[in-house]
């Protein structure tokens, strides 16, 4: 992945690929029309979970979660601390000099860390994916996807949604997920702009096999390391 490349792409609001079984796509900003429609489409389905008996807010849920002991505070207070204990080994990465292998090391146990948390978050997160809020925000960019991806010449990659969830080629989910990632403004791998993987790009720069290790420590990258229960569905690690 050329994380400046596809921030370029970011930048002047398209993303240009090509895949087997599509050729040449791309996928663009959602024009005004477009994300007025989609915004229409996420109010319409708050509201009617709002008044459907059978739907649940996400609230509501945390709560039956809570009662039955499914996620407690327990659980937050785990994953608070497996975010810590991430912060802290960042703030340990960025301290190293170029140079230092050690940086690989620590990489991997920040890794390991996030799978920790994200395994931890899906007990909580099943359930959610039901919620009224879940589905809305899921209708919504389901219809921007299906929008914002267009053929070489044009025309929609896919027409309807039956037709984007039908897609049996090979690379459908790709461009899927692809088209998702620009929509949020993130590069195809949201985790290259993870701190860590910052930093380590950085250390990286210099061959360490044939650059003597420098005084000059990596600086920081001003990232602010607290996701979002939507950032870890995006790409977190």
């Amino acid at each position: 992945m050329d994380l400046q490349k596809e921030l370029k792409e970011l930048q002047d609001g398209k993303r240009e690929l090509e895949l087997e079984g599509y050729g040449k796509v791309f996928i663009e900003n959602p024009t005004l029309p477009v994300s007025k429609k989609a915004d229409e489409l996420h109010s319409k389905m708050l509201n009617d979970g709002l008044k459907s008996k059978d739907e649940m807010l996400e609230s509501e849920i945390l709560q039956v979660l809570k009662d039955r002991g499914v996620w407690t505070e327990k659980d937050e207070a785990e994953a608070d601390a497996i975010m810590n204990e991430i912060n802290i080994n960042i703030a340990k990465l960025a301290s190293l000099k170029k140079g230092n292998l050690e940086a690989y090391d620590i990489t991997d146990d920040i890794r390991t860390l996030r799978a920790q948390r994200q395994e931890l978050f899906s007990k909580r997160d099943k359930f959610l994916e039901n919620s009224v809020e879940s589905k809305a925000r899921l209708a919504r960019e389901n219809f921007l996807v299906r929008s914002c991806t267009k053929n070489a010449d044009g025309t929609p990659v896919w027409v309807t949604e039956d037709d984007m969830f039908g897609d049996t080629r090979k690379y459908a989910m790709t461009l899927m997920n692809q088209a998702l990632s620009f929509l949020y403004s993130l590069p195809s791998n949201p985790a290259a702009l993870f701190p860590e993987n910052i930093v380590l790009d950085e250390l990286e720069k210099d061959d360490v096999s044939d650059t003597e290790v420098t005084d000059t420590p990596v600086e920081s990258p001003a990232i602010t390391e607290n996701p979002t229960r939507d950032d870890e569905e995006r790409g977190n690690g």
